[in-house]
């Protein structure tokens, strides 16, 4: 919880002094694949999210809920806390996403510099049983 907290600040204060600074904001991604709340067959593995790249965006920030089961984490992620899903700084602007039957999702991308992180992009997506 505490590690969560200073994250927190910590992001704060980055886009703050960003802001004061005058560095242009990081535009919102557009999330071009999967359609906002698309349902997949019950023998997909796994889902591709693609989203466009704003034109200073150098990273991704991807998070994912399992809103079915919020307890589970997938191995690799490298946010403070591992507080969801999925979550990881990432430089391609897709990933793969596994999924579980019958499990629905909700998927965030934010477009960051070495600085700052510009507001998020969603989408929700489940999987049938």
């Amino acid at each position: 919880m505490k590690r969560t907290i200073v994250f927190v600040f910590l992001l704060i204060a980055i886009i703050t002094f960003s802001h004061r600074s005058g560095e242009a904001r990081v535009a919102i991604p557009e999330i071009t694949s999967p359609s906002n709340n698309s349902v997949f067959p019950s023998n997909t593995t796994a889902v591709t999210i693609s989203w466009s790249v704003p034109s200073n965006a150098e990273t991704f920030v991807v998070r994912a809920k399992d809103i079915t089961d919020p307890s589970l984490r997938l191995a690799g992620n490298n946010c403070p806390g591992n507080p969801f899903y999925l979550c990881k700084t990432i430089t391609t602007s897709q990933i793969a996403l596994p999924v579980i039957p019958g499990h629905a999702y909700q998927f965030r991308v934010n477009g960051c510099t070495a600085t700052s992180c510009g507001r998020a992009a969603r989408v929700d997506f489940s999987v049938l049983p």
